[in-house]
């Protein structure tokens, strides 16, 4: 055999293998897609984050959850996010300002609204929709 077939063979026998590898071993859980709403004060949360995190202690586990919130929306399959899976989890919200208005490190620069506010909830087994109205006691104080 010449030693441009031995190359060819050695290129297709490698991407072969490549492709019975993929990128890593199949994710076990079923993820469900999860939107909804954060309001602050009356008002739609400008900006910020939700995390969903399996309860352990109930018995639930598996990989955290988490999504942008955006004009007081957010939805776990969009840019950014993870669908979440089954079962009880604990939240934590954060939100803020969207832009770097008045710097606080803990939040990107931007101003916070209020810091890690926490709460659960139970999703079910399929796509659900989430509304959150964190209480105006989540009130950051920040002194600038």
């Amino acid at each position: 055999m010449s030693r441009k077939s031995l190359h060819q063979v050695a290129l297709i026998a490698g991407v072969a293998v490549a492709a019975l590898l993929g990128c890593g071993p199949p994710d076990k859980f079923s993820r469900h897609r999860v939107t909804g709403t954060v309001t602050f004060l009356g008002r739609p949360v400008p900006a910020g984050k939700v995390y969903f995190t399996p309860d352990a202690a109930a018995g639930n586990d598996g990989p955290p959850a988490y999504a942008e919130i955006v004009n007081g929306a957010f939805d776990t399959s969009a840019t950014n996010g993870r669908n979440a899976i089954s079962g009880p989890h604990h939240v934590v919200i954060n939100g803020h300002e969207p832009g770097p208005a008045q710097a606080d490190a803990e939040f990107g620069g931007a101003k916070a609204l209020f810091g890690d506010y926490r709460t659960s909830v139970v999703l079910p087994a399929s796509a659900s929709q989430q509304a959150f109205d964190v209480p105006a006691a989540s009130a950051k104080s920040i002194n600038y």
